[in-house]
């Protein structure tokens, strides 16, 4: 993995991913964010008792970061099943559902995931110009 620093939020991006000129992604670490407390610093997610405002702040400092804005993402609630959600720009800023997975073929539609104790995966198809992501 390849670590970045673009302003106050590091991140790390797999050198294997870099070259697909259709995606931007990164994987965030806990640092660089406004939480405090247990949920200090980046926390991302609002399945939690952190402050609301703390996690919108964290999350256009972190996607901001890699030049996204928090209106074109799409993220997803997991509920340890095994529902994959096709999304789209229909769904940008949303939390469309419960789901475990996310994929898209859209161009600019960038999929979220909040990952604790499960493994993350990253799924990218050059052919058809899809990403997805989703845990285990």
């Amino acid at each position: 993995m390849i670590f970045v620093r673009n302003g106050a939020v590091p991140y790390y991006q797999f050198a294997s991913f870099l070259s697909c000129d259709f995606i931007d992604h990164a994987v965030f670490t806990r640092q660089g964010g406004v939480s405090q407390g247990a949920f200090s610093s980046l926390n991302l997610s609002s399945a939690v008792a952190d402050e609301r405002e703390a996690i919108a702040e964290n999350r256009q400092r972190a996607y901001g970061s890699t030049g996204r804005s928090t209106q074109t993402l799409v993220h997803a609630h997991l509920t340890h099943g095994n529902d994959v959600l096709e999304v789209g720009a229909r769904h940008y800023g949303t939390t469309p559902g419960q789901a475990d997975g996310l994929i898209s073929a859209e161009p600019g539609c960038g999929i979220t995931m909040n990952y604790a104790d499960c493994a993350p995966i990253f799924l990218v198809d050059p052919i058809n110009r899809a990403i997805a992501v989703g845990h285990a």
